[in-house]
């Protein structure tokens, strides 16, 4: 259904920025659309050299409350956008639908299905304000 390039992508607007969640951490550092503070953030955080090819949902996918990087996404208040993988017909069309949760409520839904069958994530936003205010030492 999908693919990963789609979901590879970055938009902002005067108050928020979205990231598509198939980025990974060396895609982001070569990408000059992505604030300098949020990947160094990341770097300090998530990322030793050899994981550097991982992905940000990868991340999210694995994280669990006693980590660094959970207080980073916290402290951002993330959304995270999740894609169902199961069409619903309506007016004898397949749609896919999508949804926008918490970080608390994405990270519930990991939980719920950890293999990805349901939905899977496509896209984490926050605030622009947020990564002003990000403390991470």
């Amino acid at each position: 259904m999908s693919n990963n390039a789609d979901y590879k992508y970055v938009l902002q607007d005067s108050m928020n920025i979205y990231i598509g969640a198939k980025f990974t951490v060396k895609e982001l550092e070569e990408d000059d659309r992505i604030p300098v503070k949020f990947i160094s953030s990341l770097r300090k955080v998530i990322v030793l050299k050899e994981e550097e090819d991982i992905a940000l949902d990868t991340n999210l996918y694995q994280l669990t409350k006693n980590e660094r990087a959970y207080s980073m996404w916290k402290q951002l208040r993330i959304s995270m956008k999740f894609q169902n993988l199961q069409p619903v017909i309506k007016r004898g069309k397949e749609i896919y639908l999508s949804e926008k949760v918490s970080f608390e409520e994405g990270l519930l839904k990991i939980q719920e299905d950890p293999d990805q069958k349901k939905w899977f994530l496509t896209e984490i936003q926050f605030a622009k304000m947020r990564l002003a205010m990000l403390g991470i030492g």
